[in-house]
């Protein structure tokens, strides 16, 4: 693995890091961050997937499935602990 491969992932974590303390701890709409936090995870992925050595195309389907996938896993449990926590402060 190369030192661009790990950098990548260094910065694919961080964005999704980003992107899970957004919807958790502000207000914001839902589609704001999961809209900027695929794009920027998909390109992530893809140069990634190019770094590792496969084929544009190959990176490309990679980036797409890939980064939309873990994107709308981040957001969903994000959202998710966001409402159980103010359903709890509620009661």
């Amino acid at each position: 693995m190369s030192v661009v491969s790990v950098l990548l992932l260094i910065v694919f974590a961080i964005s999704i890091l980003i992107t899970y303390m957004i919807v958790r701890r502000t207000q914001v709409r839902i589609i704001i961050p999961l809209i900027l936090g695929s794009v920027a995870d998909v390109i992530i992925f893809a140069l990634y997937s190019l770094s590792a050595g496969n084929l544009p195309i190959q990176a490309a389907l990679v980036g797409l499935v890939l980064g939309i996938l873990f994107n709308v896993m981040t957001v969903a449990a994000a959202s998710f602990f966001r409402q159980n926590t103010s359903v709890r402060a509620q009661e």
